[in-house]
């Protein structure tokens, strides 16, 4: 299957995006909104701001796990990539994200619910 975007209707019924790559993991969520079409937007937000990569901040975690956040245009968080064990897998992780999110379908975007 293609890397693709979908809004998922979290357990909490807030509605956020997932970018899954092509064997269907989890490399990038949204934050959670109360509106489908909040979610929506910011899959557009993550499109525009994936160019530059130095909105992609790298995170770590008090037990020694690596994640980054991606920002929008006015610094906003928008979305956070998956957590991994070290930090240069976390650069590999921005590295497959800033390659397939131009690609990647939008799956029509239709809720899907649980997470």
């Amino acid at each position: 299957m293609k890397a693709r975007f979908e809004v998922v209707l979290d357990d909490h019924d807030r509605f956020r995006f997932r970018l899954l790559d092509d064997e269907e993991h989890v490399l990038l969520m949204g934050l959670p909104h109360q509106e489908k079409v909040t979610a929506q937007h910011d899959v557009q937000e993550v499109r525009q701001s994936i160019a530059e990569r130095r909105r992609f901040v790298p995170q770590h975690t008090y037990d020694g796990g690596h994640f980054a956040v991606l920002k929008d245009t006015n610094g906003k968080v928008i979305a956070r990539s998956c957590r991994v064990a070290d930090h240069d897998e976390m650069v590999r992780i921005v590295g497959r994200i800033a390659k397939i999110v131009t690609s990647a379908s939008p799956d029509d975007l239709a809720p899907v619910v649980g997470s």
